[in-house]
């Protein structure tokens, strides 16, 4: 018999458990179906990664890790999210046929008024031999070489870790970070470069194949050996067995597609994070994630800004976003009405190849509508600043008068920011026509 519910969150990543807790807390009934071990797995790997960036010791990584994860897995454990009333059920799921969709789970079948999918990744299958990165801590030894494929926010993060452990590092993408500013992968492939990070274009490898203890690259005809291809996260097989199909959705190239309001084809069952496609971000999940709840419960209303949403990344210096990119305020807004202006300097003290950089783009000389941070501190000031550039108040006095301390990052965004301002009174500008008006008419009256 099926069990009535509100809303059934199929999840497996972080914001699969956020969307539970957002429901739960508006009285509804929920149910949230996981695959085995997917949250703590989550937290392990953050707390490997973690642990490879201070350069903990490979005999203590085990241990160190262990807890790390036991410590942060357990402010949204299952037991605290079925506290709120949320049913989290674990085991396989699969969408059965029918007018209206039911999921069906060990030992029963769920029905309910919506469903929302938090499945988490879909990366392709990778050939060779492969290593998760759950498994390094199963290695008394670290790898002298590993290999990643693609150059999005995860690999580039797992990058930098590695590199930390003092473990070679082969990276097989087009560019860094190809949605990001050009100006910022430019910075992120010089650092990579200066620890060590071998970069080849992805177009370049021709062949994967496995020998006995490594997995040997074929490169532009000449054969690399590495002791890995590192697997980063793939939910591929848990969506699979889903069988969404049944309820007639399919994967346009491993990415579902939804409406404005995180709706997909059928009209009952929404999807959030990186099933829709993109960076694969947890900050954009979880807000995709509580838009969606509120969709779904109540009526269609609310639509995500995307264009306010704060990214962040941890690499050699700390690279922050909040905004439009500047192709995309190009593709918006045109080139006529906006102004763009960037800056770059050395930190007083940090790592030789660290650097401050700032990106600020106006509307109109006015508004800022986007800006690209890299520097210690740059997520958290993203953030900050992304606050008041989603409620439209960030304008460019208002940064130009912010008080900072000298040789810091927010001292960099408000020297840009002057920059942007001396713009207004170039010669063409209207406000320097404007003032050689005022000028000239005081003049008159002496």
């Amino acid at each position: 018999m099926p069990v009535a519910y509100d809303l059934v969150i199929i999840g497996g990543a972080p914001e699969g458990r956020t969307a539970a807790i957002a429901a739960a807390t508006t009285g509804a009934r929920v149910a949230l179906v996981e695959p085995p071990g997917a949250w703590q797995q989550s937290h392990q790997l953050a707390a490997l990664q973690q642990a490879l960036r201070h350069s903990i010791g490979w005999a203590q990584l085990p241990t160190w890790v262990t807890l790390k994860a036991t410590i942060t897995a357990s402010a949204r454990s299952a037991a605290a999210i079925a506290a709120l009333g949320v049913d989290v059920i674990t085991g396989e799921a699969q969408f059965l046929a029918g007018n209206r969709p039911q999921l069906q789970v060990p030992h029963r079948c769920l029905s309910a008024r919506a469903y929302l999918l938090a499945t988490g990744p879909i990366r392709p299958p990778i050939e060779g031999q492969t290593l998760s990165p759950a498994q390094l801590l199963q290695l008394t030894q670290p790898p002298q070489t590993v290999a990643l494929l693609g150059a999005r926010a995860a690999e580039i993060e797992w990058a930098f870790a590695l590199s930390a452990a003092n473990i070679q590092v082969r990276l097989l993408a087009e560019r860094c970070l190809p949605a990001e500013d050009t100006d910022i992968q430019r910075l992120l492939r010089h650092q990579l470069m200066a620890v060590g990070v071998v970069l080849n274009p992805i177009d370049k490898l021709e062949k994967i194949k496995s020998l006995d203890q490594q997995t040997q690259l074929w490169i532009e005809g000449t054969p690399t050996s590495v002791d890995h291809l590192l697997s980063l996260p793939n939910h591929r097989a848990w969506v699979a067995q889903l069988d969404l199909a049944a309820v007639g959705l399919s994967l346009d190239r491993g990415r579902l597609k939804v409406n404005r309001w995180l709706q997909t084809a059928h009209p009952r069952i929404y999807a959030v994070g990186a099933l829709l496609g993109g960076e694969d971000r947890p900050v954009l999940a979880e807000l995709e994630a509580q838009a969606a709840v509120q969709n779904a419960l109540f009526w269609r209303r609310r639509r995500l800004t995307y264009r306010a949403v704060t990214y962040g990344l941890q690499g050699l210096s700390e690279v922050g976003r909040a905004g439009l990119s500047e192709q995309q305020a190009r593709s918006r807004y045109g080139s006529d009405r906006l102004q763009i202006v960037s800056a770059s300097a050395l930190p007083p003290a940090n790592s030789q190849y660290a650097v401050n950089f700032c990106k600020l783009i106006s509307l109109d000389s006015h508004q800022i509508i986007g800006m690209h941070l890299m520097g210690n501190g740059a997520i958290g000031l993203a953030a900050a600043l992304g606050l008041s550039l989603r409620q439209r108040r960030l304008t460019v006095t208002s940064l130009a008068e912010q008080p900072a301390a000298p040789q810091t990052l927010a001292a960099l965004v408000q020297q840009t920011a002057s920059q942007l301002q001396q713009r207004r009174w170039q010669v063409g500008q209207w406000q320097r026509d404007w003032a050689e008006n005022w000028f000239n008419w005081r003049r008159s009256r002496r």
